[in-house]
């Protein structure tokens, strides 16, 4: 005659099975949390930046972007793009030798590299300028 078991015992495992079943539930919708924020990551902005991504498979058209924050980059970093203009046709950037960011159904945004700002800052005088 097999051994008789308390219903105390027989409820013990089901309990385990639940709580495992809610831990691994909590895990995917916490996974599936971060990784629908980790594809959105930040707007394309005007004055933002862009990093182009490296590891795009060779066989796939064009480069992808994704947008970053300018201040975890370096200047002049390569392949880190600064957002220069918002436009509805890329013909309409200042310089068509530059990279352009284009949205399927939506804007294009001009680029230029990061750091290669050849403006000087508006506080300081120009060659020729006199100072107070």
């Amino acid at each position: 005659m097999p051994p008789q078991t308390t219903g105390a015992v027989r409820r013990k495992p089901n309990v385990l099975l639940l709580i495992g079943i809610i831990v691994g539930a909590l895990i995917l919708v916490g996974g599936i949390i971060f990784f629908v924020f980790q594809a959105l990551g930040e707007d394309f902005v005007v004055g933002g930046c862009v990093e182009q991504d490296t590891e795009q498979s060779a066989d796939e058209e064009g480069k992808r972007a994704y947008a970053v924050a300018c201040e975890d980059v370096e200047e002049g970093q390569p392949g880190v793009y600064l957002i220069t203009k918002e436009v509805e046709d890329k013909a309409e950037c200042d310089d068509p030798t530059q990279p352009v960011v284009e949205i399927d159904g939506g804007p294009s945004y001009c680029l230029t590299p990061y750091g290669s700002e050849t403006e000087e800052p508006a506080d300081e005088p120009q060659d020729g300028e006199e100072t107070d």
